[in-house]
């Protein structure tokens, strides 16, 4: 699992995210055995059907570069449930898609859209205080939840 994954991340490039983006996704379902032993079912198979051209890659407010770094340097410390949860967790920030909305909430940091695998709904999640909303409001969402894809945030109206 190791060199495996090491392989990959040494592999980023910010400018040409969908080859690193579909490794990692790849590599999720080369080690599911070791996933599923950390990774919820339902994310688990959400994330392995996943695919760099259905989604707007790298559109948040974070900092990819050094990140991998981080990464890379942390990486022999880690048990192979933090190694699952940071390659799920790197997954899904890289297909997030951050709108201009601050939260209404905590007033502090913008939205993320989300879906429910179902992809019926959209709504605004924010990391920071955890707030969920559809059309405005505060709501109560107890399945998982994936980023938003390509085809949701041009419906939802973004520009990209």
């Amino acid at each position: 699992m190791k060199q495996n994954l090491l392989a990959i991340y040494t592999k980023f490039n910010v400018n040409n995210r969908a080859p690193f983006f579909d490794g990692l996704v790849a590599f999720v379902g080369d080690e599911e055995v070791i996933f599923s032993k950390y990774i919820s079912r339902n994310l688990l198979i959400g994330v392995e059907n996943f695919k760099a051209s259905d989604y707007i890659l790298g559109h948040s407010d974070d900092f990819f570069e050094a990140g991998i770094s981080y990464y890379i340097d942390v990486f022999p410390d880690l048990n192979d449930r933090q190694k699952c949860e940071q390659v799920i967790a790197l997954i899904c920030r890289m297909a997030n898609f951050m709108i201009t909305k601050i939260c209404p909430s905590c007033k502090d940091t913008n939205l993320i859209l989300y879906t429910p695998s179902s992809r019926e709904q959209i709504y605004e999640f924010c990391e920071e205080c955890l707030y969920i909303g559809l059309d405005g409001e505060y709501i109560e969402v107890d399945e998982e939840l994936f980023p938003a894809n390509r085809r949701q945030v041009e419906e939802y109206g973004c520009e990209m």
